[in-house]
């Protein structure tokens, strides 16, 4: 990939390092499809996880040509992040379909680090949601309760997914304490997810005993619960709009909803988060967070809502912000 400014996306050429991402409208994608079905040819197959799937803004020869062949202005930022998007949506809906010609019933993941909004319009790639959030890592321990709570509202099963680590990924030296990762298993659990523990091989090429010790500790606790967790679906009284789906943003979530989710689990409530796609029949209050907008199909369906609307700042406006978009606030 290269970036709007030039440069080679990711790690220089000349520094140590593998974080380079490959261009999705590149010969790279043909090789993935023939990489992937050597696997299925040569291996049993249970499942694929695709990883560092993400939307990447990219201006190489191939992705300058498509640009202009679809219209685009390749020096308009939204469109290219417009076409970024297509290419990303296009790449899984295709391998996806790959993949089941010759093993239909394998898992399917694209892990970007998060689940939201952008995963709806192709939800049909994937088989299941993985959460990765290492708490203890960049993500936080405010980011799993946001993206599990939306992601389990697609249909689709969903588990959470922690790391061994003290930190994040490579952290090889460390064990996560386990009071950390009984906290947070239990928390997928809740949420109703399943439960993953992300380790990677250490350069020595063996496993390390202890980490399994320590997994197996936690895990006889998971097992334990697991007959009140099977089956298990949330009922959610409120609606948490989610400003992602507006503003972007990714695993790095916004203050609004950061906020939101924090003030409502401190609270002891149960509530989803949702965006305008959503049903919001089954909710009895809804909540807009900060920087909601409202127009169109999203205006009609807040008009109709028969239970509360709860909306801060921003949110309620129409996207000119030049004023309220709905009667039922009052102001």
């Amino acid at each position: 990939m290269v970036t709007p400014d030039g440069r080679l996306e990711g790690t220089p050429p000349f520094e140590a390092g593998f974080y380079r991402k490959l261009c999705l409208n590149s010969p790279y994608v043909e090789f993935l499809r023939a990489h992937t079905r050597d696997v299925q040819d040569s291996l049993p197959v249970d499942g694929f996880f695709f990883d560092i799937v993400q939307v990447t803004e990219c201006v190489c020869g191939h992705c300058l040509a498509g640009m202009a062949a679809a219209g685009l202005d390749p020096e308009d930022p939204a469109a290219r992040l417009a076409f970024a998007e297509a290419t990303l949506d296009r790449f899984r809906t295709e391998l996806s379909a790959f993949v089941r010609e010759r093993t239909p019933e394998a898992t399917i993941f694209y892990n970007a680090g998060h689940v939201g909004p952008a995963v709806r319009p192709v939800a049909d790639a994937y088989t299941h949601f993985e959460i990765e959030s290492l708490p203890s890592g960049f993500w936080g321990y405010e980011h799993f309760p946001v993206a599990q709570r939306y992601a389990r509202t697609l249909d689709r099963d969903t588990a959470g997914h922690t790391g061994k680590f003290h930190t994040a990924w490579g952290d090889f030296h460390s064990f996560k304490n386990r009071a950390a990762l009984e906290y947070e298993c239990f928390r997928m659990l809740a949420l109703g997810g399943r439960c993953v523990i992300g380790d990677q091989l250490h350069p020595r090429g063996r496993i390390d005993r202890h980490v399994y010790d320590l997994v197996g500790q936690v895990y006889a606790e998971v097992e334990g619960k697991e007959p009140w967790c099977r089956g298990a679906r949330p009922l959610s009284e409120i609606a948490v709009f989610t400003p992602e789906e507006f503003v972007g943003g990714g695993h790095a979530l916004s203050p609004a909803v950061r906020g939101a989710v924090r003030m409502l689990e401190e609270l002891g409530h149960q509530f989803d988060i949702v965006d305008s796609h959503t049903d919001l029949s089954g909710y009895a209050v809804v909540v807009l967070p900060d920087r909601i907008p409202v127009a169109g199909a999203l205006r009609d369906a807040l008009a109709a809502h028969p239970g509360g609307l709860v909306a801060s700042f921003g949110s309620g406006l129409d996207p000119s912000l030049a004023g309220f978009a709905l009667d039922r606030l009052g102001v």
